[in-house]
């Protein structure tokens, strides 16, 4: 008896193994190049090609979130489909019209600026010019509203009250200074406050004392995650920053990405509105950072261009001395 049961045990095991074997084999066959399920954005990076790899891993070297570029690099497809295409629902409700036209005009003119020099650079001056004259106002409504070409002659309901509210917010009716830089109590319908009230932009809780302030405020107001991030490459030793810098400059920046992203976390209307405030009126500090930037941008293809011709003229030198020796 116990040899029967025995033998029905690993009969009905038998079974019961084939028949999950066979499953398996049915979903393989059904399925045979599913893509493995990723948990995490390193684990879908680590599994990716060189290509997306290792510019993630320089990204993340000078203290960035690859996140936000390799998406861009897989939306393209999209933004191709979208220029191409006319999203008529969004141009007359205006769901696409995420970014202001002040905004937009000033993404267009950097993305031209830079354009316009890399063509240059390469002796091509006509295409950045013809990029100048008729690609600017397709950037901006692209930009602003997601305005396909393919609309046209169509027009965003909301384009004229978008410049009326960017007028409206470069000259306003009246002005009211936030709270938070007024030392004392004053009625602000009936008169401009004394200066003695105003409180310095220098001076706690705003420290705008150098372009690092005004940089960090940009940042954080733009991007938390790349704001923390900063801040805690900033936070580690050795970090390319304060190699380049200085640890003295290091730190200062990053108090100033800690300040800023505490500030906006709070969610203050009062305090922002302050720091805000503080921002455009030393926002003259950002220009040295910005010559800076522009020589970087302007001067290293440059230098790329004139070590590759160096090394295109020793080549030929190189060849043509090695032919003439062999000529008989």
């Amino acid at each position: 008896m116990a040899f029967a049961n025995s033998v029905w045990t690993n009969i009905t095991l038998s079974a019961r193994e084939r028949s999950r074997t066979q499953a398996e084999e049915r979903l393989l066959a059904a399925a045979p190049n599913e893509p493995q399920q990723m948990n995490s954005f390193q684990q879908f990076v680590e599994s990716s090609p060189w290509y997306i790899k290792y510019p993630s891993d320089i990204i993340k070297t000078v203290g960035l979130t690859p996140d936000a570029v390799i998406g861009l690099a897989y939306e393209t497809p999209t933004v191709v489909v979208k220029l191409l295409s006319c999203n008529i629902e969004a141009q007359m409700f205006c769901t696409h019209h995420y970014y202001s036209v002040f905004t937009a005009a000033v993404i267009a003119v950097i993305i031209l600026t830079l354009t316009g020099a890399l063509f240059s650079i390469t002796s091509i001056p006509i295409v950045a010019m013809m990029l100048s004259l008729i690609g600017f106002s397709g950037i901006v409504m692209f930009i602003a509203f997601e305005y396909s070409p393919a609309c046209a002659p169509l027009i965003p309901t909301c384009f004229f009250s978008s410049i009326v509210a960017d007028i409206a917010y470069f000259f306003p009716t009246k002005i009211i200074i936030p709270q938070s830089l007024l030392a004392c109590k004053h009625d602000q319908s009936e008169s401009v406050p004394p200066v003695h009230c105003m409180i310095s932009c220098s001076s706690e809780p705003f420290q705008f004392t150098d372009f690092t302030s005004n940089f960090a405020w940009i940042i954080c107001g733009n991007s938390e995650k790349l704001c923390q991030s900063m801040e805690e490459t900033l936070s580690s030793h050795n970090n390319w920053y304060a190699s380049v810098f200085g640890l003295g400059m290091a730190k200062q920046f990053r108090t100033a990405l800690y300040r800023s992203r505490t500030v906006l976390a709070s969610q203050d209307a009062n305090i922002i509105s302050g720091f805000t405030w503080c921002h455009y009126l030393t926002i003259y500090q950002l220009i040295p950072l910005i010559v800076i930037i522009v020589f970087a941008v302007v001067g290293l293809p440059l230098t790329i261009t004139a070590m590759v011709a160096t090394l295109v003229g020793i080549l030929r030198t190189s060849i043509s001395a090695y032919a003439l020796s062999h000529i008989d």
